[in-house]
């Protein structure tokens, strides 16, 4: 019977063809060893993607945090804009009468005859 193979032989003990039970042996560690670093291989990739999730989910958060915040402020914004323009409409109209109101003839009339009568009645004119 054989020594036992010590792990740091088992690839030196590959590129040696053994017969029997050793070499069966030999063989069987080698895929066990080989299983384990495929293992190791996907468990480090799934990490790596665990980590960059949760990196993505963390921005995605502060994100979502970032729109809501924008949100309420836009909706500030909306609601100052609303009583600016109702402000607004209001002097429209105010100031629109007033100038349909000096463009009118009558008006034009009425002042024409205040001022007659203002006149007469002053003394500042005689009829």
């Amino acid at each position: 019977m054989s020594p036992p193979i010590e792990p740091r032989d088992i690839d030196d003990a590959l590129r040696i063809q053994t017969q029997g039970a050793d070499g069966m042996t030999v063989q069987i560690l080698a895929q066990i060893r080989d299983s384990l670093s495929a293992i190791n291989r996907k468990q480090d990739n799934i990490s790596k993607d665990v980590s960059s999730a949760s990196e993505r989910i963390a921005r995605l958060e502060e994100r979502n945090e970032r729109v809501s915040r924008i949100e309420s402020t836009m909706q500030a914004i909306e609601s100052r804009i609303d009583i600016l323009m109702m402000d607004k409409d209001r002097r429209d109209g105010a100031s629109g009468f007033a100038k349909e109101l000096l463009k009118s003839p009558a008006l034009g009339w009425l002042t024409g005859a205040a001022v007659t009568a203002w006149a007469v009645l002053t003394g500042k004119v005689h009829i």
